[in-house]
């Protein structure tokens, strides 16, 4: 038997909200959000943004609007930090994209960005978007060239780095992969040193334009089967600084890669709503 949401349901709800809204760090306009029903469902808005949840569901009110409002939450406050003044004039900023930290520093160097913008402004903010758009660009540095095949989806841009020339070269997921190469092992020993003081970078493996000045730093390195993997620490960042404004509506411990989304102390705090 289906049962009507009553008053009382929208109230456990709209508290339910309120202490979601307690967990977080960034504060929004009370315009933001919106509770109502029809019939057995009850709908919450949050920003431009809804979800449903149900008093006939086997889970309480409390956690459907927990995890609605969490899944939310990362996308009203980007829009959010958006709306801050100074936080560029363009439509889609440099900040609102982010990649692995090697993608992002060679995206930046090849004057992608203003086709990545395009990308985006064709559809990607769209609400009813879900398919990731497929993007390339190509990096010519000294006679050099590099390029890049991926994704891009709500910001998020994935794909792999292609190095011509000999050896055959892949950036992809935070990994090096240089192939055809026998490394000799009084060198992996050198390299692993380097690693363990810190000091070694990706132009110290490989002299090429796409990885010289590279922010990415070497986790570890392996060579087998005349392949040698070589692997970045993990970690995004934003292909532009996010601007002061901005940046203050994040929580104090936000991934500064990320910073829209839910930090640690945020989830922490979320997880005890049930």
């Amino acid at each position: 038997m289906l049962i009507n949401a009553t008053e009382k349901v929208l109230g456990e709800a709209a508290e339910a909200l309120s202490a979601c809204q307690d967990c977080i760090e960034t504060r929004f306009p009370d315009a933001w959000f919106a509770v109502s029903a029809s019939g057995e469902k009850i709908h919450i808005s949050f920003g431009y943004y809804q979800f449903e949840i149900s008093p006939t569901c086997k889970y309480s009110l409390a956690r459907q609007v927990n995890s609605g409002f969490s899944c939310i939450l990362p996308w009203t406050r980007r829009d959010l930090m958006r709306q801050q003044p100074g936080s560029g004039s363009h439509h889609f900023p440099a900040w609102l994209f982010y990649a692995d930290c090697f993608i992002a520093d060679w995206l930046s160097r090849s004057g992608a960005l203003a086709k990545i913008q395009q990308c985006e402004h064709q559809n990607l903010y769209e609400k009813h978007v879900e398919t990731p758009r497929a993007c390339s660009f190509e990096f010519r540095s000294d006679h050099l060239r590099s390029s890049f095949d991926g994704t891009i989806y709500c910001g998020a841009i994935a794909g792999t780095i292609r190095i011509d020339g000999v050896p055959t070269t892949t950036i992809t997921r935070n990994v090096l992969r240089i192939e055809g190469v026998t490394i000799p092992a009084t060198k992996l020993q050198a390299y692993q040193r380097d690693i363990e003081q810190g000091r070694l970078r990706l132009e110290d493996i490989m002299c090429h334009p796409a990885l010289a000045d590279s922010t990415a730093t070497v986790h570890s390195i392996r060579s087998a089967e005349k392949v040698l993997e070589v692997f970045l620490h993990p970690g995004v960042r934003t292909l532009g600084p996010v601007p002061a404004e901005a940046l203050a509506l994040a929580a104090k411990d936000c991934d500064p890669g990320e910073p829209w989304n839910i930090s640690p102390n945020e989830a922490d705090r979320l997880r005890a709503i049930r």
